[in-house]
């Protein structure tokens, strides 16, 4: 007896890098956008529990979930718009996958396959405080998400690295938050991997209120969306200057 689909067959579009089975958040868009590029996707993966439904959910929909439930089969991903100080840009947030070992690493590969961004996310406030079991599950992915991209030919991918529940430190709120990144960023297993995955920028925040979780995606924006192409104009000024 065959084994009935626990998904809808969803059309196949070109997006990005790779061949990704779209989502109708994007049929939707290119159907309002006809002749815009394709946005680039990223991918969310992390652990169960680090924020990765929360985290899409924020960016879809500029406010937090009132509630939040595992996740136990990849769901509707969603199309995201993030702002920078040199302008905005367009993303597709593929899918919200599982974060469990036996389920997740399947389904994270095939995420961060067809990504052009990936976004690992972990807790920030254990690794700082040296949790040993948060250390070893971070150190752990972070090697398989090497070896995947060791085997990958094409288009470099760019890594982001998210720490989430950084309020939950108990420095946070008497250290200036770009102060806790460095800490973040001091802890052996996230220096050695952001120089191991092509200099993964580093993200640190919080998303358990609305000011926290602004912040967050503020940073996302700053650090994903793409330097805008030159106008003619500009194009012409810059040809005068080096003339």
């Amino acid at each position: 007896m065959p084994i009935p689909l626990l998904l809808p067959l969803i059309p196949l579009g070109l997006v990005g890098a790779g061949i990704y089975v779209g989502t109708t958040a994007l049929i939707e868009w290119q159907k309002k956008h006809k002749n815009a590029p394709a946005p680039k996707t990223i991918a969310v993966i992390g652990r169960r529990g680090v924020g990765k439904t929360t985290l899409i959910s924020y960016l879809r929909d500029q406010r937090l979930p009132k509630s939040v439930s595992p996740t136990q089969a990849p769901s509707e991903g969603a199309i995201v718009e993030l702002d920078s100080s040199i302008g905005s840009e367009t993303f597709l947030v593929t899918r919200d996958v599982p974060g469990d070992d036996v389920l997740g690493f399947p389904q994270w590969k095939e995420e961060v396959s067809s990504a052009d961004i990936v976004c690992y996310l972990f807790r920030a406030d254990l690794l700082v405080s040296g949790d040993e079991n948060e250390t070893a599950r971070v150190k752990q992915d972070l090697l398989m998400l090497q070896g995947w991209m060791s085997k990958k030919k094409g288009k470099p991918k760019q890594y982001v690295l998210v720490g989430t529940s950084a309020q939950r430190h108990p420095d946070y709120e008497s250290a200036p938050q770009e102060d806790f990144r460095g800490r973040v960023d001091a802890v052996p297993v996230i220096r050695l991997n952001r120089l191991t995955l092509k200099n993964a920028r580093l993200v640190v925040g919080d998303l358990s209120e609305p000011d926290a979780a602004a912040w967050l995606r503020e940073q996302l924006g700053e650090r994903l969306v793409s330097t805008p192409a030159p106008t003619k104009s500009q194009q012409s000024n810059e040809m005068e200057t080096q003339q």
